[in-house]
């Protein structure tokens, strides 16, 4: 199990990544954006069950 941080986590790279990694399960990810709503929004979607982290 790894911690990784993902910068760029609101959208484009940064987010598809964080979904894959989220998908795979067994990691702890840190999100950072310089958008807190759209930060959100993409955390809400990774914990939201059927979603990538679930």
């Amino acid at each position: 199990m790894a911690t990784i941080l993902i910068i760029g986590a609101s959208d484009g790279l940064g987010r598809a990544l964080a979904e894959d990694l989220a998908a795979d399960g067994g990691h702890t990810l840190l999100l950072h954006g310089r958008d807190p709503e759209r930060l959100a929004e993409v955390t809400a979607s990774l914990l939201r069950p059927g979603g990538a982290g679930s």
